[in-house]
């Protein structure tokens, strides 16, 4: 039966109408999915997308209708992408910090020899000393105050592409002697 937007469109209707399209929005998660784990967890995706929609409030009906008719042909299938993609691009950056703030940083193993911290910052410092003022003085704005290559250029008038190869080799700097320091230990 087609109904115009006028009438009354509940969100459990929205739902009925897009989960008649179950298999495509699982297989387009599996297909654009960033990790095995996104692509194995494919449906829950989708089933956190029903409840997105059930829970919130913010979610335009309209939006998942093309046309004038409330139908499920006429279910607007690349806003549907775009929501789902967006909530891939999401997972997998909350993903990231937790990774990030979890991981043990009081020990770092390489190989069998275990490295403490404080001998890693120590080394690190001593790099950093002994590299040019000018690469020390944008590796200090980079990390203490400016955590952009853009705003760094901003605020000293020095081009941006100066500025990378400059942090670039500043990070190799310190990349080389961390690993030679690792092999001694």
């Amino acid at each position: 039966m087609k109904r115009k937007f006028s009438e009354i469109v509940t969100v459990n209707d929205v739902i009925d109408h897009i989960a008649q399209y179950h298999k495509e929005w699982i297989k387009y998660v599996q297909k654009i999915a960033m990790n095995k784990k996104q692509r194995k967890n494919a449906e829950d995706f989708v089933q956190d997308f029903y409840m997105q929609i059930l829970e919130s409030e913010t979610f335009d009906i309209k939006k998942f209708y093309s046309g004038i008719y409330y139908t499920t042909k006429n279910i607007n299938k690349s806003y549907v992408f775009r929501v789902l993609k967006n909530n891939l691009i999401d997972d997998a950056r909350k993903k990231k910090i937790e990774t990030i703030s979890n991981y043990n940083w009081e020990t770092l193993h390489y190989e069998n020899n275990s490295i403490n911290k404080e001998e890693i910052l120590t080394k690190m410092e001593s790099t950093i000393e002994g590299m040019y003022w000018f690469d020390k003085k944008l590796l200090q704005l980079y990390v203490y105050k400016l955590p952009s290559i853009r705003k760094i250029s901003k605020e000293t008038n020095i081009g941006t592409r100066v500025i990378f190869n400059t942090l670039k080799k500043c990070k190799n700097t310190i990349r080389t002697e961390l690993n030679e320091y690792r092999k001694a230990s």
